[in-house]
């Protein structure tokens, strides 16, 4: 399968897994861009792999766009997109809320899916640290608690869920004087 091939006449595992190397691909040259020792190879390691990540967003909406999925195809087409959106730019504000969004969608919509729980601690992972900020960016404490309660709802045993559920508790219920979901946020 080339650039320029049509993947819609393809079979959704196909793209998928074709996405999913391009995303890697990407990805790759994306670290090895913040690596690189000056602008030129910089921006040319850049340019390589957003290319490659742009192929992959392409690739993974074009399966989530087709009906009757298998539950494993439509995750892994939804935590590619993540992913690949994530790499684009994984220091704006915007893309990182966009792919925090895309993980909690995974989660919530196919918790049954292995890569469900991933898509989750990778949210969490993202969102934490906004949320501690101060000022708070605009938008993350609505996706942060979505995102947390996600957890706690969908994913009780998780590591990613015991690792939140002391600063949900405290940062989000105990300031918002919500006393009584506190046990339950813990339990």
């Amino acid at each position: 399968i080339t650039d320029d091939t049509k993947v819609d006449a393809l079979p959704p595992m196909v793209v998928m897994a074709v996405g999913q190397l391009s995303r890697s691909n990407g990805q790759n040259f994306m670290l090895d861009a913040e690596g690189a020792a000056t602008g030129d190879d910089q921006n040319k390691l850049r340019e390589q792999g957003l290319k490659k990540l742009n192929r992959a967003i392409a690739m993974s909406q074009s399966v989530l766009k087709r009906g009757n999925l298998l539950p494993a195809v439509r995750a892994g087409a939804m935590f590619n997109l993540a992913l690949s959106t994530y790499f684009r730019d994984k220091t704006d504000l915007k893309n990182q809320l966009d792919t925090a969004k895309l993980l909690v969608d995974l989660g919530e919509q196919l918790p049954e899916q292995p890569i469900s729980e991933e898509a989750m601690g990778g949210a969490i992972t993202i969102l934490r640290p906004l949320h501690g900020q101060t000022p708070r960016p605009e938008g993350v404490g609505e996706m942060y608690e979505r995102t947390a309660l996600v957890l706690l709802n969908k994913f009780p045993t998780s590591s990613a869920t015991d690792n939140e559920r002391l600063y949900y508790g405290f940062q989000v219920l105990q300031s918002a004087r919500k006393y009584s979901e506190i046990g339950r946020a813990h339990v």
